[in-house]
């Protein structure tokens, strides 16, 4: 009951806080939560051939193109979409992740994605397979390298500029 209630006073469109509030039967004339949650979830989403194929491409034309950004959070973005396309019985494997992930980083990561591509090719059946933890703790590593050197280089402008002025 309580996660029904819940549920209605997150929204405040009609359709939504419709789509909460037809969610009664006979035997909860309170509302149902599990309802109302399935009622919301086939309205954003929906396991429709057209969707499946929306998820497909946002997953395949996903790329970290900027250097400062994060790469665990697109990581994490990259997994959320694998989630959702499993729910609808598309099988994204590890390695295809991983291939995803190494061919589609900015250049100052090519020497991490040369080894982590070289490591995928030395695999063999006794050995355990790499793991997209694995991979997000290599790039996580090269981020705060890159963090650090750009923020050193950033640090070293101003201290100069500083000096310029106080020397003016």
């Amino acid at each position: 009951e309580n996660a029904y209630n819940d549920l209605l006073l997150c929204f405040s469109d009609m359709v939504n806080f419709n789509l909460v509030d037809k969610a009664v039967s006979e035997d909860y004339p309170n509302g149902n939560s599990r309802g109302a949650w399935l009622n919301l979830k086939s309205k954003h989403e929906p396991e429709t051939a057209a969707n499946k194929v929306a998820l497909k491409l946002e997953f395949s034309q996903s790329k970290l193109t900027d250097v400062k950004k994060d790469p665990e959070e697109w990581i994490s973005e990259l997994e959320l979409i694998r989630i959702k396309l499993g729910k609808m019985k598309v099988v994204l494997t590890e390695e295809d992740v991983i291939i995803h992930i190494i061919n589609n980083l900015p250049e100052e990561y090519e020497a991490v994605s040369d080894s982590i591509e070289t490591e995928l090719n030395c695999i063999t059946e006794d050995d355990d397979e790499l793991t997209v933890e694995y991979v997000t703790a290599r790039l996580r590593a090269k981020f705060s390298k890159i963090s650090r050197k750009a923020s050193l280089k950033s640090g070293g402008k101003k201290g100069a500029k500083g000096e310029d002025e106080e020397q003016a």
